[in-house]
């Protein structure tokens, strides 16, 4: 008995003690969307990758892909929530946009179908500081951060000329919300492989005004709604490209519907996003008509205690 008991506590010691942090990138959920407007006015890329935490998010050269300081950076341009609720999220959900359009328009916000309800904490990837002129409102401006490539696609900063997409260059389109995105599986869960994806500082992203939405922010004529980062006033322009932006949550990714908007109505394609678990869908479906049938007998119950 003693030395069952001594086991027990062993092993009980070794569960309590403090694992190291570690987190991986879903590589099913990391890749691009290449979407098209029907007037080739909102072309775009949508670059993204979304790390899970599976035991707290480190603060060390190890984290986020081997570079501390775009951790430095999120935690800089935290523009909802709290630093506690990104260290805490399960998951991070990262989004670089690149204007590939053909027409003299620009982007002016990415728009995210998912509810603010399921949002922990958001902002961008920066190191920003707050400038006045004049003329204009305050507005941020800084070194943003842009996803570099795995070594096996070239490790380039990704959004200039050239190399505009978060892996291979030559991919397919997004034909459209259906669920899949243009390209996915990209990167390593392993960045001591070399081949995981990473950030990069990028004194060409664009980080001034990029602003956070809560929404809900409706895209015309309805078939989109869902939080959104706007690029500020004649930002995104053809050619461009933003600093990395971020949500963190602790709801599990799907696909969801993505909008780049340069006003009306935009073009549409499929990204990552927190969506309700199943479980949960489930007990809200089960939980309304039970909570009406509570609500129902209470009501009977008062009636016929006030008629004594």
């Amino acid at each position: 008995m003693r030395i069952s008991s001594l086991r027990l506590v062993a092993l009980a010691a070794v569960l309590a003690a403090p694992s190291a942090a570690r987190a991986d990138w879903l590589t099913g959920f990391t890749g691009n969307s290449a979407l098209t407007g029907p007037d080739s006015s909102a072309d775009g890329v949508i670059n993204f990758g979304v790390y899970k935490n599976t035991s707290g998010l480190p603060t060390t050269a190890a984290d986020l892909g081997g570079n501390a300081g775009f951790f430095t950076a999120i935690q800089t341009g935290l523009q909802y929530g709290s630093n506690a609720a990104l260290l805490n999220a399960k998951y991070i959900y990262f989004y670089q946009v690149v204007n590939t359009g053909s027409a003299a328009f620009t982007i002016d916000s990415l728009l995210i179908g998912t509810s603010k309800s399921l949002i922990t904490a958001a902002g961008i990837a920066g190191t920003p500081t707050i400038n006045q002129s004049p003329s204009e409102a305050p507005y941020v401006v800084g070194s943003g951060y842009v996803f570099q490539d795995p070594s096996t696609n070239g490790g380039g900063a990704v959004g200039p000329a050239g190399n505009v997409r978060l892996g291979n260059e030559v991919g397919p389109n997004d034909p459209g919300v259906n669920g899949a995105p243009g390209v996915s599986g990209i990167g390593n869960s392993d960045p001591t492989l070399g081949t995981a994806i990473n950030f990069v500082a990028d004194s060409g992203a664009i980080v001034r005004s990029v602003t956070f939405n809560p929404g809900p922010l409706n895209v015309q004529p309805g078939t989109i709604s869902g939080v959104s980062f706007s690029f500020g006033p004649s930002q995104l322009a053809v050619g461009s490209y933003s600093t990395i932006v971020w949500i963190a949550s602790n709801s599990e990714p799907n696909y969801v519907p993505g909008n780049l908007s340069d006003g009306y109505p935009g073009s549409q394609g499929d990204i990552p996003a927190p969506t309700p678990e199943p479980g949960t869908m489930a007990l809200l479906a089960m939980g309304i008509p039970l909570a009406g049938m509570r609500y129902v007998r209470r009501l009977r119950a008062a009636k016929a205690a006030a008629a004594v």
